[in-house]
């Protein structure tokens, strides 16, 4: 299902709306999956491969190296 079927717009339409801002998906995804996982590794209840798992990360390592950046 992409974002567009949500929204009365073109592809086009948001991706400009995006520039305009100054956004890209990928940056919003990326912040949305930083603050999610600051919020699951709180306290250390939760696994690192929990926490790679539901935020769609293939490996552990994977999301150990997005969390780096």
């Amino acid at each position: 299902m992409t974002v567009t079927v949500h929204f009365p717009l073109s592809n086009r339409t948001i991706q400009r709306k995006f520039t305009d801002e100054g956004l890209s998906f990928c940056k919003i995804t990326d912040d949305i999956k930083s603050e999610l996982s600051s919020y699951l590794s709180k306290g250390n209840k939760m696994k690192i491969q929990d926490i790679a798992f539901i935020l769609g990360y293939s490996e552990p390592s994977a999301y150990l190296h997005a969390v780096k950046k």
